[in-house]
Order: C-alpha cells, then structure tokens, then sequence
C-alpha cells in the first residue's frame, strides 16, 4: 500500500482477476490486514489523506462520501488523497507480475437519494 509491504500477506499467493467486475472478494484475514493498513494510511495525516468522510456499515467494504461541492475542480484531489495498492504474485508460467490498483479504479461512486 503506497510502496509499503503490508506483512502477513504473503500467504494469500493465489489470485483471479477479473477486470470486468465492480467488486473485489478477498479472504476475511486478508481484508482486515488490508483496513488495518488502510486505517493507518488516512489517520497518519488526517488533513490530507482520505478526504471522504468513512462510512462505516456492517457489510465488509470501505465507503467514502464524496461531496463534489468540496471538489470544485473534479475528484483529482480527491483520489489523489488515497492509498495505491500494489499487487505482486507470479504468473502461471513464473513470470513476475505487478498490479498498481488506483483509487479511481477502486473507488466506485454510490448514491443515496
């Protein structure tokens, strides 16, 4: 996360990506490692990380409210405001692979009316 090993992850070494999909299921274990370290990312500098108020709900995702009268240019400062996760495995065929996951790809806009 932000060029940080999370530690204890590598043992979650089988991966199916599935580019086409809205959500990402990963193993309970692997998620709470992954909002610890996300915890720790926004509450290290909580005036520039994370600019969306936490949604807290009893569902296992992260949500972020986005107010676009906050961001009158866009949600660049926004995202930007954000972890980048970056994935590392091998391939079938044992070759190196890195995956950058930004928060514009992991971050998916929801409404409440």
């Amino acid at each position: 996360m932000n060029n940080k090993f999370i530690l204890k992850t590598e043992q979650f070494n089988i991966a199916k990506i599935d580019s086409g999909t809205t959500y990402t299921y990963v193993p309970s274990k692997l998620f709470r490692l992954l909002m610890k370290e996300f915890d720790s990312y926004c509450f290290e500098d909580p005036i520039n990380n994370c600019k969306g108020k936490r949604i807290t709900n009893s569902s296992r995702s992260i949500c972020f409210e986005y107010q676009e009268n906050e961001f009158k240019e866009g949600p660049l400062n926004y995202f930007m405001s954000y972890p980048v996760l970056n994935f590392h495995a091998e391939s079938v065929n044992n070759t190196k692979v890195s995956l950058k996951w930004y928060p514009s790809e992991y971050l998916v806009k929801y409404r409440v009316d």
